[in-house]
């Protein structure tokens, strides 16, 4: 009889848990140390004990006496669950496909896609754009050190004795003094060679 009192005490602390924060009913403290993905609850007579975090919550603090579970993040505007949280983990959340996270806004923004006369140096990854570089150009680490940017060949090759990423395709490469000469009395910043795929 003790035993199914017992459960019917916890599960209802369970079932009044589901709050913004499903706080843990702490009372004094330091009486019960809890793990990740549990709270504390005071069960008849005032005696402590852990239990899981109710579905849809977690706890992600190892021994701890008095927190609350905490409801699972979820996915904004372009956002999807990559891995779903348990009771001490919360989920895990990326841009969808075809999207990567801006540095500036932390938002989730649409992959550029190269124009014909550029190549991609750089492929669209969850954290950075496509990096698109006109064709007689090359990639590499900029100045500052770091993410990649598109410089005109001879120059990079002369800062870094050949080590480039280039384009494979060789009709391009023979054209590259046309190239360099083109470049050098148009646009001057070497990252122009992309556009949105859609306007969002």
């Amino acid at each position: 009889m003790m035993g199914f009192k017992l459960t019917i005490w916890i599960c209802f602390h369970l079932a009044v848990a589901f709050s913004e924060d499903v706080a843990s009913s702490c009372q004094g403290g330091g009486a019960v140390v809890c793990s990740s993905g549990q709270y504390v609850v005071y069960v008849q007579n005032g005696v402590p004990t852990c239990v899981d975090c109710p579905l849809g919550t977690y706890i992600d603090f190892e021994s701890h006496i008095c927190e609350s579970c905490k409801k699972h993040t979820q996915p904004g505007f372009n956002e999807v669950i990559l891995r779903p949280g348990r009771s001490g983990t919360d989920n895990v959340i990326v841009c969808k496909k075809g999207y990567f996270r801006s540095a500036e806004s932390s938002s989730c923004e649409r992959c550029s896609v190269c124009q014909s006369f550029a190549w991609a140096a750089r492929e669209c990854n969850a954290e950075e754009d496509t990096l698109c570089c006109t064709y007689g150009m090359v990639a590499g680490p900029s100045q500052e050190g770091g993410s990649l940017s598109c410089v005109h060949r001879r120059s990079r090759r002369a800062q870094h004795g050949g080590q480039v990423i280039s384009s494979d395709n060789s009709d391009h490469n023979a054209t590259d003094e046309h190239s360099d000469h083109q470049h050098s009395g148009s646009d001057s910043n070497p990252n122009h060679g992309f556009s949105k795929a859609d306007s969002d």
